[in-house]
Order: C-alpha cells, then sequence, then structure tokens
C-alpha cells in the first residue's frame, strides 16, 4: 500500500510493505511529478527488498522522523539546518566527507535576530549542538531502528583562544561601581552573589526555608545543585545583609520584583548596569531596542570597556578570585564553592601563590646532617 500526500509545501510518501514495515519520509519537493518519481524509485526498492531479499536502505528524512516520533522535537531547530544538506541521502552515503562539508558550511554561516537586522556568526557551542543532534538521530538509526551498522566519527576542534585574553572577574572598585548602576531587586541579588559564590539559578529561585538566620547558613538541596548534592555555607555579614533587607516582601522567594518571584537576573537591566559601569559594552540593535536607546549605548568608546563579554556567572569567578587573594586555601575555596573536583579550583591558584613561600625554605645544602651512629 502506498499514497503520497502534502504536508506543508512538501510532498510526502506514505508505503508499507507485505510484511508491515512502514516508509513515512518526505521527496524533498513540492512538485508533484518529481514526488511521483521519488515514489516509484522507492517502491522499486521496497519490491527488491520483498522479492530478492536485497538490504532495505533508509533516507535521512526517515531517520529524522522515526527519532522526533520517539524522542520528541527538542532539536528541531538543528534538524531544519541538517535536512537542507541530507534530506535526499541514505544513511550510508552520510560519510565522514559529507560531515566535514556540513561542519565547514555550519562555521561560516550566519543567523540575524530581525530581518533587517546585523548578522552574526554561529558560535563554536552552536555548532556543537548541531553536531549532537545529528549524532543523536545516527545513533538512534544504529542502536533502536538496526538501520546502519556504524556511522562515522569526528570530532570538532575548538576555535584558538584569543591571546592575552582577560579573566573575567571584577576588582572591587569595578563591583562597587557596577552595584551603584543596578536597580534594587538586581542589586540585592548581585551582592548575595558575590558574598556566596552561589549560582544565577541558585539565587533566583532561593527560598526562606533554605535560611537560617540564627545559624547564618545557607542549605541549597542537591535536586538544585550541579553536583546533585545538598550544598550548605556559611553566610557572612555581606549576606546577612541583604537577606534582611528582604525580610517580608514574600512569603517563600527570597529575591522578589513587584512583589513576584524573579525568574532571571540577565535582562536589559543587568545588560544596560554593566556598560555604564565600564564593564561591558551594551548593543541596543542586538535586542531590538528603540532608537533612543541606541543613540545613547555604548556609553563608551569600545577600547575603554573592562571586558569584551562579562556574564552574571562571571560573579562566582569574582567571588572565587577574591577569596584566594585574601588568603583561603584552595581545599577550603573547593568546599565553600561545591566543586567536585580539587582541578576546578586550581584555575584561581595563580592569584596568590605567596603561601608557598615559606617552605622554600625548608631545604639547604647548609644544613647540618645528623652524626651516623
Amino acid at each position: 500500500m502506498s499514497n503520497l500526500y502534502k504536508r506543508g509545501s512538501k510532498y510526502w510518501i506514505n508505503i508499507t510493505s507485505k510484511s508491515g514495515e512502514r516508509i513515512r519520509e518526505s521527496t524533498g519537493t513540492s512538485i508533484k511529478k518529481r514526488a511521483q518519481e521519488y515514489l516509484a524509485v522507492r517502491l522499486e526498492e521496497v519490491w527488491r527488498q520483498c522479492k530478492l531479499n536485497d538490504e532495505p536502505r533508509h533516507t535521512w528524512p526517515e531517520a529524522v522522523v522515526s527519532y522526533m516520533d520517539e524522542k520528541g522535537d527538542s532539536l528541531k531547530s538543528d534538524l531544519i539546518f541538517l535536512d537542507e544538506y541530507l534530506r535526499e541521502k541514505y544513511l550510508d552515503e552520510i560519510d565522514d566527507k559529507l560531515i566535514q562539508e556540513i561542519i565547514a558550511i555550519r562555521k561560516n554561516s550566519t543567523f540575524q535576530r530581525k530581518p533587517d537586522g546585523q548578522h552574526y556568526k554561529i558560535t563554536h557551542e552552536t555548532l556543537k549542538k548541531t553536531m549532537a543532534a545529528l549524532r543523536a538521530v545516527l545513533r538512534f538509526a544504529r542502536d533502536n531502528n538496526k538501520w546502519i551498522k556504524d556511522f562515522p566519527s569526528w570530532i570538532l576542534t575548538q576555535p584558538k583562544k584569543e591571546k592575552g585574553k582577560h579573566n573575567s572577574w571584577l576588582d572591587k572598585k569595578s563591583a562597587k561601581r557596577l552595584l551603584n548602576e543596578l536597580p534594587p531587586h538586581t542589586e540585592s541579588m548581585c551582592r548575595f552573589a558575590l558574598a556566596t559564590g552561589l549560582r544565577h539559578s541558585n539565587v533566583t529561585t532561593l527560598q526562606w526555608d533554605e535560611i537560617d538566620l540564627k545559624t547564618r547558613r545557607c542549605t541549597i538541596p542537591a535536586h538544585k545543585m550541579k553536583n546533585d548534592e545538598d550544598h550548605s555555607i556559611s553566610l557572612n555579614q555581606d549576606a546577612i545583609n541583604v537577606l534582611t533587607k528582604e525580610l517580608g516582601k514574600h512569603p517563600t522567594s527570597v529575591f522578589t520584583y513587584t512583589g513576584n518571584p524573579i525568574a532571571s537576573a540577565n535582562t536589559k537591566a543587568w545588560k544596560k548596569a554593566l556598560d555604564r559601569a565600564g564593564i561591558v559594552p551594551y548593543f541596543p540593535e542586538k535586542h531590538g531596542e528603540t532608537k533612543a536607546a541606541c543613540l545613547r549605548y555604548p556609553t563608551m568608546k569600545l577600547n575603554q570597556y573592562k571586558f569584551k563579554a562579562f556574564r552574571w556567572h562571571d560573579l562566582r569567578h569574582t567571588w572565587a578570585s577574591w577569596h584566594v587573594q585574601s588568603g583561603t586555601p584552595l581545599a577550603v575555596l573547593q568546599k565553600l564553592g561545591a566543586w567536585k573536583s580539587h582541578s576546578m579550583v586550581l584555575r584561581y591558584a595563580h592569584l596568590s601563590d605567596n603561601y608557598i613561600d615559606p617552605f622554600a625554605s625548608n631545604i639547604s645544602i647548609e644544613d647540618e646532617e645528623e652524626d651516623e651512629e
């Protein structure tokens, strides 16, 4: 049984063989005559499989439909990009050469935030996401459907890091300047992040039942932590001052705005404050801002800003850097920041090597040896 039908602007085919196997895929064309030719070719393949025991060949669209039927459409945007290059390919035609061609195209592609907006290059993270979608569909075709025996493996090379790139952490003068530019509700969250080193989600979703003001402790449950373990920290006076200011504003959530819990601190107000504080420039056109905003920002010449990029997460790096500079041992910092491995805190070791200086004098060639008995 077979039929041809339209789905959106393209024709699709639906074939059911005598063995009960169903083939449902796009023809890749909106021209009916070409779609009929495609259907005829696929019917010939199905006949050969049934009568001559030919190994069935499956197409990329088949694999995508099968994957999405089972896993959902979470990879939809990346699969739409891949469909442009793979829609007419059989799975056994997707080799290393073809994948490398797709990687090269994706690396050099751009996108617009608005039809009349500026073009932006695809980041390495976006490229990784696209290739992960390709790998997920091929793996599903191999492991679940048994349509292919294997698929090519490939490695994405990391882009070279800029030489002389700044470490994204603030000195205390810059941090105070930023706090003065923030609206009150964001300032409170920023102060708390700088006092505790908690991640963005841990700050924005902080609940009063996670706070004990008497013992001056905050305990974040495991399901909220990146390492899936409960995290209990001692609150310093800066953190206590912030919490005292927020008391009584909401029955459950610590940080609120106009009486409602805050979903995100990474807002336009945050980005504009970073600009006014001279930390990173703000480009209004990227966010569809008004002409007035475009005239106001950036507020300085680009070479006058402290960094090229600064994220909310860099407040955590700032907190850790301040600790190390103040003499906090790396082992203690690891506990305070709930890092699982010691290697995660070694990035801050260069900020204070003074603690090793006294040990340099532990040995000397002039030390007298004990007399042998």
